[in-house]
């Protein structure tokens, strides 16, 4: 979430941007689908209900988690490269990884979350 913040702040953008906000909520999703493999991953959510209990009832394997997580990377991504320079959102401490490293969910094998 940091990374999309820095992101929207480096393009100078005041106005809601409809495209990075999907990409916000598409992150959040993510976050709380990996959740319900992990009862630690999610200490605490106050988004809208309906994306709790979405996350609760789909049941997205570890593996479609982590094909939806290089989706939103490579839009993302996408995104960066048109607006500005990735060089230029060298701000320490900040990733366009949404996951830190070892945390990431196992795609390869399709097993745990880390």
């Amino acid at each position: 979430m940091v990374a999309l913040l820095a992101l929207a702040a480096a393009t100078g953008h005041t106005q809601p941007n409809p495209v990075m906000n999907e990409l916000a909520e598409r992150y959040v999703k993510l976050v709380l689908a990996l959740g319900q493999h992990d009862a630690d991953y999610v200490d605490a959510y106050y988004g809208p209900d309906n994306w709790r209990i979405e996350a609760e009832t789909s049941a997205q394997t570890i593996k479609q988690i982590g094909a939806a997580v290089d989706a939103a990377l490579a839009d993302l991504q996408e995104i960066a490269s048109a607006r500005v320079h990735l060089g230029d959102l060298a701000v320490p401490g900040v990733s366009l990884r949404p996951f830190p490293p070892g945390v990431r969910p196992d795609v390869e094998g399709g097993e745990g979350c880390q």
